[in-house]
């Protein structure tokens, strides 16, 4: 019989695994054409593919976190935001072929060593 313990560790160590991977940039451009994992605090910026019509999102980890974890869009030319919400709630914003976005993600500390984030990603 395996130990309660035992297996938790494991879960554990394996969550910490799957947590490894490329996350949002901070200040500098992202590429366009890949998709953008995100989750950790910080800001980057995006310039909309001339075949986009929309950037997707597709969350994943833990919803609870993901609920707590702010997403902000903001189209730089004007300042406007186009969104403002959570992680989980964000699931899709239609976008204008050439318009450049800031995409930041404000984690609150008591958070950030659970795992949730969303990839972002543009659609034609």
């Amino acid at each position: 019989m395996t130990s309660p313990r035992l297996l938790l560790a494991a879960g554990t160590a394996a969550a910490s695994l799957v947590a490894i991977g490329p996350v949002l940039a901070n200040g500098g451009p992202a590429p366009s054409s890949a998709p953008l994992r995100v989750g950790t605090t910080g800001t980057s910026t995006l310039v909309v593919p001339s075949d986009a019509a929309m950037l997707s999102g597709t969350a994943w980890g833990g919803p609870a976190v993901a609920s707590r974890i702010r997403l902000t869009i903001v189209r730089v030319s004007d300042g406007a935001k186009l969104f403002i919400g959570s992680l989980g709630s964000f699931h899709g914003l239609p976008v204008e072929a050439g318009t450049t976005l800031q995409v930041r993600i404000d984690r609150p500390a008591a958070y950030a060593s659970l795992q949730a984030g969303t990839v972002l990603r543009f659609v034609a």
